[in-house]
């Protein structure tokens, strides 16, 4: 949903800016707006590599042993 919002932001936004700051203050406005994102998430989002469910949950504060909180995929293979 967050995906198709920007998306319409971007849609709706473009051609606005296109006429009134040109091609290459769209392109920069975009890419500092996309450095920006890049910063916040580099510092917000934790790294999760090679690190246990147990040890996430403990860093984020969230309960242990809630099945609605974990996404446990299908295994495809039978047996």
């Amino acid at each position: 949903m967050a995906n198709w919002g920007a998306n319409f932001v971007v849609t709706i936004s473009f051609l606005t800016l296109l006429s009134a700051i040109g091609n290459a203050g769209t392109f920069f406005l975009f890419a500092g707006l996309s450095i920006v994102a890049l910063a916040y998430f580099q510092r917000q989002v934790p790294e999760t590599k090679n690190r246990s469910l147990q040890d996430i949950e403990r860093d984020l504060d969230l309960p242990e042993g809630r099945d609605d909180l974990h996404h446990r995929p299908v295994s495809r293979t039978r047996p």
